[in-house]
């Protein structure tokens, strides 16, 4: 059992690396969002109004959802990982 688990977290673990790099091109997008954002906050701190221009000149990031799934695959897999390391070295649990 302990062996199955550690192989199902490293095919987790590499799943959550593929959606990944299957984003890394949005993932650009979404850095240079909270660079700019962080920039205008720096400037005036006291601004209510919102960070971005309404006329839409950037593009919108479209794999949200890959990107924060492939981020929680990739944090799971080592747990995974780790558990069936631990029911390795304390077959007593």
């Amino acid at each position: 059992m302990p062996h199955l688990l550690g192989i199902v977290g490293t095919l987790v673990f590499f799943a959550g690396l593929d959606l990944l790099w299957q984003c890394r091109r949005d993932l650009a997008l979404w850095v240079s969002s909270y660079m700019r954002m962080f920039r205008k906050l720096m400037r005036d701190p006291e601004s209510q109004g919102r960070p971005f221009s309404e006329l839409g000149d950037t593009p919108k990031p479209r794999r949200t959802l890959a990107m924060f799934l492939g981020m929680g695959l990739a944090v799971v897999g080592p747990l995974l990982i780790g558990v069936s390391l631990a029911l390795m070295l304390h077959p007593k649990f």
